[in-house]
C-alpha cells in the first residue's frame, strides 16, 4: 500500500509518531510497517453489540478480518481463533482463550490446529475416499496408517500420534456431542491397512458408530458410477456462525485449514452431491456387514 493511499490523518498521524527518524536512512522501513501494525490492533478492538442479540458478531469484524489479511497470516487465525473459542463472540473471554491456546503450542507448531477446531464444531460433515475417516479409526488401523508414513516415523512417535488420534474421538462421545456425517467411498473400506484381523475390526467399529443416535455413515459404492470428487479427502467443520466454517484437506504434507467463502461453498456442494449417491445409513450398514463376511 503507497502512501499516497493513505488519508490526510493517517499521514498527520505517522509523521507525528515518526518524528525525525521518517528523514533518516530506515524511514521508509517504518513508513511501510505502520499499516500492519495499525491493522494488527485490530485484534483487541471490540465492535459494538449487535442489536438483536446483544452481543459483537462474526459480521463485525468482517472488514477487520480484511486487513488484518494484508498485515499476516498470523493475525487472521488469532482473530478467527478467538472467535471459535468464544462461541462466536470477539469478546475479551474469547481473545484470552485464542492467546492462551497459542502460547500453549510448541515452537513452530502450526496455528488454528484442527483438532481445536473440531472439538468446538457444532457440526462435523466428512467426506473420504481412501482412508477411513480419523474419528472412526480403530487404535489398530491408526497404527498400521502412520506406519507407511514418508519418512518413516520412529515407533514412539507412531505412539504418540495414535494416542493423539483415539483422544481426539472423544469428541463424539461426550454428553453433548455434535451431528456427524461421514461419507465413505467403497475404496477406502476395501484399503488393506494391517492384517485381516485389523480390517476386521476397522469394519465392525465403523457398524457399531453408525448406531449412535448422532451419527449418520453413508457409504458410496463402486457401482455409482461417477464421483463429484478427485479422491482427496476432507473434514468440513460448522463453526458457532456460518462465518467460522473451516474445511480441513488432507495432503501428502499434512492437514491445511481453509476458511475462505467460495472455497467452502465448494466444498459443501461436493459434499451435497455424495450424499445425493450414496446410499442411506440402513443400507450402508448391511453394506459394511457383508464386507466382513466376506473377510
Amino acid at each position: 500500500m503507497g502512501r499516497e493511499n493513505w488519508g490526510p490523518y493517517a499521514r498527520q498521524r505517522i509523521g507525528q509518531s515518526l518524528g525525525p527518524a521518517r528523514n533518516s536512512p530506515i524511514g521508509p522501513l517504518f513508513l511501510a510497517a505502520r499499516p500492519m501494525v495499525a491493522a494488527s490492533s485490530l485484534v483487541g478492538r471490540r465492535p459494538q453489540p449487535h442489536p438483536v442479540t446483544g452481543h459483537a458478531t462474526v459480521a463485525a469484524f468482517k472488514n477487520s478480518e480484511e486487513e488484518l489479511r494484508r498485515s499476516g497470516r498470523r493475525n487472521v487465525v488469532r482473530l478467527r481463533r478467538g472467535l471459535w473459542l468464544g462461541g462466536g463472540r470477539p469478546d475479551r473471554t474469547g481473545r484470552q482463550a485464542a492467546c492462551r491456546a497459542e502460547a500453549a503450542e510448541p515452537p513452530g507448531a502450526p496455528a488454528g490446529r484442527a483438532p481445536e477446531v473440531e472439538h468446538h464444531a457444532t457440526a462435523l460433515r466428512v467426506a473420504h475416499v481412501i482412508n477411513i475417516p480419523g474419528l472412526l479409526q480403530t487404535p489398530d488401523h491408526a497404527r498400521a496408517l502412520f506406519a507407511q508414513t514418508v519418512p518413516p516415523l520412529k515407533p514412539h512417535e507412531i505412539e504418540h500420534r495414535v494416542s493423539h488420534r483415539v483422544k481426539r474421538q472423544e469428541v463424539l462421545h461426550r454428553e453433548q456431542p455434535p451431528p456427524y456425517t461421514a461419507i465413505i467411498h467403497e475404496a477406502a473400506l476395501r484399503m488393506r491397512f494391517g492384517d485381516r484381523a485389523t480390517t476386521r475390526g476397522q469394519l465392525t467399529r465403523l457398524v457399531e458408530t453408525s448406531e449412535l443416535g448422532h451419527v449418520t455413515l453413508m457409504v458410496v459404492p463402486f457401482e455409482t458410477g461417477p464421483f463429484h470428487t478427485s479422491g482427496q479427502g476432507f473434514d468440513y467443520f460448522h463453526g458457532p456462525v456460518s462465518q467460522l466454517d473451516t474445511v480441513q484437506i488432507d495432503t501428502d504434507h499434512g492437514g491445511e485449514l481453509i476458511d475462505s467463502p467460495a472455497p467452502l461453498e465448494r466444498y459443501r456442494l461436493v459434499l451435497d452431491r455424495m450424499s445425493a449417491t450414496a446410499l442411506d445409513p440402513a443400507k450402508s450398514r448391511d453394506f459394511i456387514t457383508h464386507l466382513i463376511k466376506d473377510l
